[in-house]
């Protein structure tokens, strides 16, 4: 799923977008159903559709007025009010009943929640589960509140890149219709201004004729434009088209120009042909097409920010989800789950690397009579500091501490021989008698003790099950033998 967000952080085109928003929302949520509506900027509506025949989530992407097959009424209230509802079922918890959409489907779980960015609704998104009920639990709606926040800042992401790219043709249409001023300039007199030029400037025409053409040219600009008038009259190089600036009648305005000059015979004199286009309009709007690229960028840059910041949430959370998959929530200490996974990888290793390796299971003795005497309350402690010292031993030996229920404990260490393996099988043993934790009906001690079963192995052939149940009769034999001792198969 990380690997997709950051996919679709990547993303500028809006509808193909929207497509991987919703297909991945629908998978991440457990929904079978749902659409995401924007608020704003667009009228996209998105909705996405689990297939269970095919196995696969279809998309499809139109106009928000399409209401006709959705809860058009929960969808109101949500946009409206900016405020999420949940049902764990529907049909019979909300106060929709009579809505239409609600009567045909008979929704079971459902949820509808606003997308809000600086306190404005962008988007709602409705997510429905027509066979289970209560499936939208609190882990999922964490992961949906992070991927809605993902999708906000990426859908506004594209927005934004849309209009850029209508803003350019925009600026370039009015670049295109834009006219030429045209002169002739002979003894740096103009001899003749038509009238694109004059209008322009803001004169008639007969106002420019007979007048210095440098009297037209901005002042700063002037010896350079003389300069270059002077060289293409003499047949030197010069450029043929340069920018410059020329003055409006007003004397306030000063209209940017594209200049091109060439030289000419005129009433068989030589003389200046020049050429003026006017790109004031075009260099405002590339300044403020700058500044609003500029202003994009920013934008840009910042929801990138917040996508990181977002990601690494998600990243934090995904890995918190995994971690409490895999551990004993009373003791801490990998679960059975983890135990069956690892339990074989380490079974693999140390058959890869011809090393022998320990599986140690342990029993609290006569622990049912301990909670009947001292309470549920009392086990759980004694669970705790038993697998708190579990961890610490098995850490200090590179291993790895399990519960595998009730009061099963297992450990797996490689490298030991036989005799190492007993060694820390009895450390173990003593370890916990050494707590010092008061039993009254444990037979011989009162205290809490542990029967302990080792399975010590030259991995080569050998089945993960086969090494498990040698150390579980390994157990019972202890067991059998009076419990609170250590007994070793090879």
């Amino acid at each position: 799923m990380l690997l997709a967000s950051q996919a679709i952080s990547k993303e500028i085109g809006l509808s193909n977008l929207l497509e991987a928003l919703m297909e991945i929302v629908i998978k991440n949520a457990g929904a079978q159903r749902g659409c995401i509506l924007m608020t704003s900027k667009t009228n996209l509506l998105v909705e996405g559709e689990y297939r269970p025949k095919e196995d696969k989530i279809t998309v499809a992407v139109h106009d928000r007025t399409r209401y006709d097959h959705l809860p058009y009424a929960i969808l109101k209230q949500v946009e409206e009010s900016r405020e999420s509802v949940i049902y764990n079922d529907a049909f019979s918890e909300t106060p929709f009943v009579n809505e239409p959409y609600i009567v045909k489907h008979r929704p079971k779980s459902m949820v509808c929640m606003p997308l809000i960015n600086q306190n404005k609704t962008i988007a709602v998104i409705y997510l429905e589960n027509n066979l289970v009920t209560g499936v939208f639990t609190k882990e999922r709606m964490k992961i949906i509140n992070l991927l809605s926040r993902e999708m906000v800042f990426s859908l506004e992401n594209a927005t934004l890149y849309s209009e850029l790219e209508r803003s350019e043709e925009k600026y370039r249409e009015l670049v295109n219709n834009m006219q030429d001023g045209i002169f002739i300039t002979q003894d740096q007199i103009c001899r003749y201004v038509n009238e694109a030029l004059a209008q322009m400037l803001g004169y008639e025409t007969e106002e420019m004729v007979g007048q210095p053409f440098e009297q037209f040219v901005s002042l700063p600009e002037r010896e350079k434009v003389t300069h270059y008038y002077t060289r293409r009259m003499e047949g030197k190089q010069a450029p043929f088209e340069y920018e410059t600036k020329l003055m409006h009648k007003d004397q306030v305005r000063e209209v940017i120009v594209i200049h091109k000059v060439t030289r000419i015979n005129y009433m068989n004199r030589p003389a200046i042909q020049g050429t003026v286009k006017d790109i004031t309009e075009r260099k405002k709007a590339e300044q403020e097409l700058l500044r609003h690229k500029e202003h994009l960028e920013e934008l840009v840059a910042e929801r990138t920010r917040e996508l990181e910041l977002n990601n690494e949430e998600l990243n934090k959370y995904i890995e918190l989800i995994e971690q409490i998959s895999i551990t004993d929530e009373l003791t801490g200490l990998y679960n059975r789950r983890y135990f069956n996974k690892l339990f074989l990888e380490e079974v693999e290793k140390a058959a890869a690397n011809k090393r022998h390796l320990t599986y140690l299971m342990l029993d609290i003795d006569y622990f049912k009579k301990y909670n009947d005497t001292y309470g549920h309350y009392e086990g759980d402690s004694v669970l705790r500091r038993v697998g708190t010292l579990l961890q610490e031993l098995a850490a200090r030996a590179n291993g790895y501490a399990f519960r595998l229920g009730g009061e099963e404990f297992g450990i797996v260490v490689s490298g030991f021989t036989p005799r190492q393996s007993r060694e820390y099988a009895e450390s173990i043993r003593r370890s916990i008698a050494d707590l010092r934790i008061e039993h009254a009906l444990s037979t011989d001690y009162g205290i809490i003790t542990v029967s302990i079963g080792v399975a010590a192995v030259y991995v080569d052939n050998v089945r993960e099950e086969d090494i498990y149940k040698l150390g579980d009769d390994a157990l019972y034999q202890s067991k059998a033998q009076g419990r609170n001792c250590v007994t070793m198969f090879q």
